[in-house]
């Protein structure tokens, strides 16, 4: 249920959605420490793009533990898919 005043963020990516499959797939979101152990293995499957899944992963941490976003949801610009995470 929405109410005034919750946010909720979209970060919209230029990856397929495999990628972002995989990144929701592996991120632990119970607490910060387990979050920073998660980040390495979805780094680790997609070592193409490791320096930008990085950086994806930092700002869901971000929205996640600083900012304290009611719900985060990555979006495939490339091929129209998107995940709630949050």
């Amino acid at each position: 249920m929405f109410f005034n005043g919750n946010l909720v963020e979209v970060i919209v990516l230029s990856y397929s959605g495999t990628i972002i499959r995989t990144i929701v797939a592996y991120l632990e979101l119970e607490d910060e420490n387990k979050f920073g152990e998660s980040v390495s293995q979805v780094v680790e499957r997609i070592p193409k793009h490791k320096k930008d899944v990085a950086a994806v992963c930092e700002e869901i941490r971000v929205s996640k533990f600083e900012r304290i976003v009611f719900g985060l949801v990555l979006y495939s610009c490339e091929d129209h898919i998107f995940k709630i995470i949050v």
